[in-house]
C-alpha cells in the first residue's frame, strides 16, 4: 500500500508540474487546452529548442464577445523593452478590429544588447561576423517567433487564421531580419515601421548590413521581395540626432535619419528585386505628422493592416 500511495503521489507532483508550467515547453507530451486565454494578461513562454534559462513573457490580449476565430497580430517592441505598454496602447484597436495581440518580451536579461535581439543572435558577434562562427538556425532570436506563433495558436482561438506582424524601431530592425532569414516562416502582412537601420538582401554587403556571408542567397532574396511588407515611418522622423539612432559609414549610407534610411531601404529592394526579375510585394508608407513616438506609430501600423 505505501508504494502505492506513493506512486499517486509522485504522479499528482507530476501533474502539478505540469499545470503550473502549461504550455510553456515542459511535459511537452500533454498539451495544453485550446483557448485559455481570455482578455489581457501574461503567459510565460519556455522556448522547447533551447532550455528553461532562453523564456521570455507574452503580453496578450484577447478580445471577448468576438467570432471564434480571430487573426492574430504579433507586435514587437523597441530598444526600450517595454512589452507590456505596446500591448495597452493597441489594445482598444484590437477589441474594435477584433484581433488577437500578442507582444513577446525581449527582455536585456535574456537577450542582452543588440546581438541577441535586433540581430538575431546569428552569430557571437553580429556585428563582427565569421562565416564559420554562426549559429545553428535553432538557436536564433528570429527563430522563437513561429515556435510563439504556434504557442498562441494552441492557446487561442487563432488556429488556422491569418497572422500578421508589427515590428517599430529595434522591433522593426528584429522583424525585418526574421522575415529576411527565415524564408519558410510565413505571416500574411508584416509592417517594419521606423526601423534605425536595415539589412539589405543583397550578398554585396556584408552582414548585418547585408546578406553577405550569411546563409540568405537569391532564393532567400526572393521569398522576401514576394512578401507582403509595408514600410511605415513618418514624416516627422527626421532628427539626425536622435540619441538611439546609429551613425556609422555604413549605417549612413542608407540616410542620415530614419526617414531616409526607410526610402533608401525600400527603393533600394524594389531595384534589386527588378534586378533580380523577382515580384515585388512591398509598399511604402510615409505618415505625416508622425514623429517616433510608438504608440502612434503602432496604432497607424494597425490601421494599415486592417483599414
Amino acid at each position: 500500500m505505501w508504494l502505492n500511495r506513493h506512486a499517486v503521489k509522485t504522479l499528482c507532483m507530476t501533474a502539478l508540474s505540469c499545470m503550473l508550467l502549461l504550455g510553456a515547453g515542459a511535459c511537452s507530451d500533454n498539451k495544453p487546452p485550446s483557448n485559455t486565454w481570455l482578455g489581457s494578461g501574461m503567459q510565460v513562454f519556455y522556448d522547447e529548442a533551447l532550455n528553461e534559462a532562453r523564456s521570455l513573457r507574452l503580453f496578450y490580449y484577447v478580445p471577448e464577445n468576438k467570432a471564434a476565430k480571430m487573426p492574430v497580430v504579433m507586435v514587437f517592441h523597441g530598444i526600450e523593452r517595454n512589452a507590456i505598454e505596446y500591448r495597452d496602447a493597441l489594445i482598444a484597436k484590437a477589441a474594435a478590429a477584433g484581433f488577437i495581440l500578442v507582444v513577446p518580451e525581449f527582455s536585456e536579461e535574456v537577450f542582452p544588447g543588440s546581438n541577441a535581439f535586433a540581430l538575431g543572435d546569428m552569430y557571437p558577434d553580429g556585428e563582427l561576423p565569421k562565416a564559420d562562427s554562426l549559429r545553428p538556425s535553432t538557436a536564433w532570436s528570429f527563430s522563437i517567433v513561429p515556435r510563439i506563433l504556434q504557442f498562441v495558436r494552441m492557446k487561442t482561438p487563432a488556429a488556422g487564421t491569418q497572422a500578421y506582424a508589427i515590428g517599430h524601431s529595434a522591433g522593426a530592425q528584429f522583424l525585418h531580419r526574421t522575415l529576411l532569414f527565415l524564408p519558410d516562416f510565413k505571416v500574411d502582412a508584416a509592417v517594419v515601421s521606423a526601423a534605425g537601420w536595415y539589412t539589405l538582401p543583397d550578398k554585396q554587403v556584408k552582414f548585418p548590413y547585408g546578406t553577405g556571408i550569411s546563409p540568405a542567397d537569391s532564393v532567400y532574396h526572393a521569398a522576401f521581395f514576394q512578401r507582403k511588407i509595408l514600410v511605415q515611418v513618418g514624416m516627422n522622423d527626421n532628427n539626425p540626432n536622435s540619441s538611439t539612432l546609429r551613425h556609422t559609414p555604413e549605417s549612413d549610407a542608407q540616410g542620415l535619419h530614419r526617414l531616409a534610411r526607410a526610402q533608401y531601404f525600400y527603393n533600394r529592394c524594389a531595384y534589386l528585386a527588378g534586378q533580380s526579375g523577382k515580384p515585388f510585394n512591398w509598399s511604402l508608407h510615409q505618415i505625416p505628422g508622425l514623429g517616433h513616438d510608438f504608440t502612434q506609430a503602432i496604432n497607424r501600423s494597425a490601421d494599415l493592416l486592417f483599414p
